[in-house]
Parts: C-alpha cells; sequence; structure tokens
C-alpha cells in the first residue's frame, strides 16, 4: 500500500529546520470530568485553588519517576540522568504581561496541594522581585528540567 504524501505535508518537511534544543513535543487527549471532580473536592477540603495545571505537573513527575530515562540530560554526548524530579511552571506576572518560571522540586514526593501551595509562594516572591525592579528574565540559574504547558 503506497501513501501519497500532501502538498502540505511535503511544503512542511521541506521548510522545516533540524531542532536547536532537545525537547520532546506531544499531544494528548484526556477526560479531565474526575480530575475536575477531585479539584473541586481538594478546594473544599483544603481551601486552595487547586487547578488542573497542579495536576497535570504532578502526573508529569510521577511519569518522570516512572520513566527515569526521560529524566536526564545530555552531557558531552552522554545520558546523565536526574537525581530528582524537578518541574518548572510559568507563572503569569503582572496580570499576564510577564510570565516567569516556578520551578518545583522533587514534585514527585509531593500531593498536589503541596504543589500549588508552592508555585503559590514561588509566584509570590517573583512578583515581589518584580515590584523591586529585579529582571526575571534576566536571572540566570537552573530553573529546572521539564516545561509544561497547558493548551485548552
Amino acid at each position: 500500500m503506497s501513501y501519497k504524501m500532501t502538498t502540505r505535508r511535503k511544503m512542511a518537511i521541506a521548510s522545516w529546520a533540524s531542532p536547536k534544543e532537545p525537547n520532546i513535543y506531544g499531544k494528548l487527549t484526556v477526560n479531565m470530568r474526575e480530575a475536575l471532580r477531585y479539584i473541586e473536592y481538594l478546594r473544599l477540603k483544603t481551601h486552595e485553588k487547586v487547578t488542573i495545571t497542579h495536576i497535570v505537573g504532578k502526573v508529569a513527575a510521577l511519569a518522570l519517576q516512572a520513566a527515569p530515562n526521560f529524566n536526564g540530560r545530555i552531557v558531552c554526548g552522554k545520558y546523565v540522568p536526574h537525581d530528582t524530579v524537578d518541574i518548572s511552571f510559568l507563572a503569569s506576572l503582572s496580570d499576564g504581561e510577564d510570565l516567569a518560571k516556578v520551578k518545583i522540586e522533587n514534585i514527585d514526593q509531593k500531593s498536589v496541594v503541596q504543589v500549588a501551595q508552592e508555585m503559590q509562594v514561588g509566584a509570590t516572591k517573583l512578583i515581589l522581585k518584580k515590584v523591586n525592579h529585579f529582571c526575571v528574565f534576566c536571572q540566570r540559574g537552573h530553573f529546572g528540567r521539564f516545561y509544561g504547558r497547558l493548551v485548552m
């Protein structure tokens, strides 16, 4: 059986360059009905603002814990695994005008509520730094290893 490639596909292949960063992108559709119920339960029980982002981060952490070969980096051509599962989230500053990263270390060892609490503390620290004229984007340092984005 032969496959006839569409013109759009041919153009896409011809125009794409080789990857310049070691990221893997994917798309997954998940029924979130039970997760939304769980969020409501956690919000009523703990009074914390738990969101889907916190649950997705926790799930990603558990996936990295279960498949440690995905939690590492390449150094001088050799794979070096990370010792911990750390995930960075984007936090909105100035009503969405700026974004900065909040890193949650050892996220696989924390509950969803703890993740929500740490994200709130991290975002508050970033907002206070920005208010004090600290350039969040100019800050040098290691922010984490997994950058997740939830598109709804």
